[in-house]
């Protein structure tokens, strides 16, 4: 039996392949950057909820209303102001952070 994560959510194949196997379970995932964003905004407004996305250029206006509290080269961690929100965002994109955790990027 699969434990569920409906407050995990990912952005993209990569990152919910991945985040599901470390969490030994099903994530919840979603289309776009936004849609993690607007996911966590609606469906959980008074409830914690984690969002897993991708470091994209044209950026996430849900993330406006976070701060950053802790980076790394890959990793940023972004709390939000007021509620029990998290916004995860990896750059570069998921499989270069992958290729990196082994050694074989170029960047």
């Amino acid at each position: 039996m699969s434990i569920k994560y409906p407050n995990i959510m990912t952005e993209c194949n990569v990152d919910t392949n991945v985040v599901s196997y470390l969490m030994h379970g099903a994530v919840n995932h979603q289309s776009t950057c936004n849609d993690v964003a607007k996911t966590i905004r609606l469906k959980f407004r008074d409830r914690f909820a984690i969002g897993i996305i991708d470091d994209d250029k044209r950026g996430v206006a849900y993330l406006n209303e976070c701060e950053a509290i802790t980076s790394s080269k890959h990793l940023c961690v972004w709390k939000h102001h007021e509620l029990h929100h998290y916004m995860i965002t990896v750059g570069p994109a998921m499989g270069w952070f992958h290729l990196g955790l082994r050694g074989r990027t170029k960047h």
